[in-house]
């Protein structure tokens, strides 16, 4: 592999060797089927190469006072490949194990059909796809029809109706929409929306000496804490604050050439093993058509050990993919780092989840690195490496299980089950299940308001319908993204607006039940970018924007006690924009907010950042924000 050399000041190189292989597993009959891969290649279910440390790199304080940065320009902000939903109109591949039950079939009559369906709901780990078109349910009273349904859809309100579920490529399909009588826990946020009544705190997170062409519309903050040392990152610089955020000092991650850090970092802090653990996006070699990408681990957000790879390192012998858009979650024994690896070439998107033992990640403390052998640092691995196209999207408070689903299309989301005390990516468990339709947004196409159609005022308009959180408590399971104004509501209303639209599951019987569809909407705004974590109390917490006079992007938060059932969320403004941020370049690509904000829980209480622009409407407006929500 050929190392990108990174001089720091005050720390030598050092020069270790990085050793990783790739691993691919498809599910067939509920087993495990260790397979060639796509391309005629061999593919373990498990490996133990290793990844070793490349530096140590230590935070200068005194940077902030001393950098001169280079000018960004505008036009190298972060682009990627969309990744569109397929909706359900459109060819569907099917798997080759199917069962299909056509048009008029009456499934309370049907045993033997319903023992094969019920069946097939069990096998919580096949590509095997159930297909449901225009079937008619005459009678839910029957109990075997009732058990079999509550696998695919809740019944309680489809007596004497059609029910079309997706998943065909068979004749025409007619669209579903959200107006299907799914039972919900929605809220219409009314307007106006409530001033603070929560103990909040908003504090800026700025330095005097902070270039403001180092800011971007599209910002990306990700925040860690551990006691009163946070740590905040976005895509151009990281800093870091001794005094719970009344202070910060500055690290410009585009100060030095060779650090080469695009985008999309995220930042956790992991209690059990008192660790930070940072990922940093490198940026796209154009010649190369790959990214080196980093993985830094701390004790206090001062000194970090460095490992570095890219996709040639987990595929060593496929050329140009780059990874994109990453989550970094944290369970009870293992490191999750979730991205898309994309192939430049082509646009071919896979998906990974490599897994690393934390006991591992843990072990060297960079304070003392002098001391130690770098190679000593070293952590084995595993990873599931999927050709699903679109994205994989973890929950953020994983416990002795972690979950994670996609979209198969709008209306059918596939979820992954992988448990801590698992030894193989062999026991990740699937499970399909059909969800409310809702209308997929996609970049360049999503317009905030309806009525004023310029591009140039319009903060919606990068967003898709990716699913961007999710969460677990107890046994319920959700998750939440984006969706357009083009379906109706469970009252048969249109959206007006674009809004956050989520379903939730109870895990019960080694099995998923979906239970809710807790949409967040408005009649006057957008709302978007949903961020949530659930505190110790079992409240769900959420942080999003939604449009201050529809056009200005500002930050709420809001909590739900109980998110299966009806109880609405009580959702309170935390800062507003002062302007609506605009670019003056003709060029779509660059008028950006996005693609994420951060919400993370300790004990009852919630911390977390977005941004916001004030004072005027361009990058160099932008303000972060370090948002504390305590009970």
């Amino acid at each position: 592999m050929k190392y990108k050399h990174i001089i720091f000041h005050l720390i030598p190189i050092l020069s270790l060797t990085l050793l990783i292989s790739v691993t691919t597993v498809i599910f067939v009959n509920a087993q495990p089927v260790i397979l060639l891969d796509e391309y005629g290649e061999p593919v373990p279910t498990r490996h133990n190469n290793e990844i070793i440390p490349k530096k140590v790199m230590y935070f200068n304080d005194t940077l902030s006072n001393t950098y001169n940065g280079t000018l960004i320009d505008e036009s190298i902000e972060e682009s990627y490949v969309s990744r569109p939903i397929p909706v359900v109109d459109t060819n569907y591949s099917l798997p080759t194990d199917e069962i299909v039950i056509p048009n008029g079939t009456v499934l309370d009559k049907s045993k033997t059909l319903l023992a094969n369906v019920t069946s097939f709901l069990d096998c919580k780990a096949c590509y095997k796809k159930f297909v449901l078109i225009n079937a008619t349910l005459l009678n839910n009273s029957d109990s075997n029809s009732a058990s079999f349904l509550e696998g695919v859809t809740n019944t309680s309100m489809y007596q004497n109706t059609t029910i079309p579920i997706v998943l065909t490529n068979e004749g025409s399909i007619p669209i579903v929409n959200s107006s299907d009588g799914t039972p919900v826990n929605m809220t219409e946020i009314p307007n106006p929306l409530k001033e603070n009544s929560y103990d909040i705190s908003a504090d800026k997170i700025e330095f005097s000496s902070l270039n403001s062409t180092y800011k971007s519309l599209v910002a990306e903050p990700s925040i860690a804490k551990k006691n009163n040392t946070l740590i905040f990152i976005n895509n151009y610089y990281l800093a870091r604050s001794l005094d719970n955020g009344d202070t910060w000092s500055l690290l410009d991650m585009r100060n030095d050439p060779d650090i080469d850090i695009c985008c999309d970092n995220r930042i956790i802090y992991d209690k059990d093993h008192d660790i930070f653990v940072w990922y940093a996006q490198g940026t796209e070699n154009e010649t190369q058509n790959n990214n080196v990408n980093r993985l830094g681990v701390s004790k206090d957000g001062l000194y970090w050990i460095m490992y570095y790879f890219d996709q040639q390192d987990i595929w060593p012998s496929r050329t140009s993919f780059v990874f994109d858009f990453p989550h970094l979650v944290a369970g009870n024994k293992y490191l999750y780092l979730f991205t898309s690896v994309v192939q430049k070439k082509t646009d071919n998107i896979h998906q990974i989840v490599i897994r690393i033992p934390l006991d591992q990640l843990s072990k060297c403390d960079p304070r003392s690195i002098n001391t130690v052998d770098l190679k000593e640092c070293k952590f084995s691995y595993d990873y599931y490496l999927s050709k699903k196209k679109f994205n994989f999207t973890p929950i953020y408070n994983v416990d002795d299980s972690l979950y994670w689903a996609t979209f198969l299309t709008n209306n059918f989301m596939r979820i992954y089950q992988w448990d801590e005390n698992s030894t193989s990516i062999g026991d990740i468990q699937i499970y399909n299940r059909a969800i409310p339709t809702f209308s997929v947004l996609t970049k360049n196409n999503t317009v905030c308001d309806p009525q004023k159609e310029g591009f140039e005022t319009n903060w919606c308009l990068r967003t898709d319908s990716r699913i961007l959180t999710g969460w677990k408590h107890d046994n319920q399971l959700g998750f939440f993204w984006n969706a357009d104004s083009k379906e109706r509501n469970v009252y048969g209303d249109k959206f007006q607006f674009p809004y956050i639209d989520g379903v939730t599951f109870k895990i019960e019987n080694d099995t998923l039940k979906k239970i809710g569809r807790p949409y967040i909407y408005n009649n006057g705004t957008p709302f978007l970018y949903p961020a949530v974590s659930v505190n110790s109390n079992g409240e769900i917490g959420l942080l999003a924007y939604y449009g201050e006079d529809v056009l200005k992007p500002s930050i709420i938060f809001g909590t739900s006690k109980n998110i299966s059932t009806n109880m609405p969320w009580d959702i309170q403004v935390i800062k507003k924009s002062t302007d609506i941020p605009r670019t003056d370049v003709e060029d779509k690509d660059i008028l950006a907010w996005g693609d994420f904000i951060t919400l993370q829980s300790v004990g009852d209480s919630w911390y977390g950042t977005a941004v916001v622009v004030e004072g005027g409407n361009t990058s160099e407006f932008v303000q972060p924000y370090y948002i504390q929500i305590k009970k």
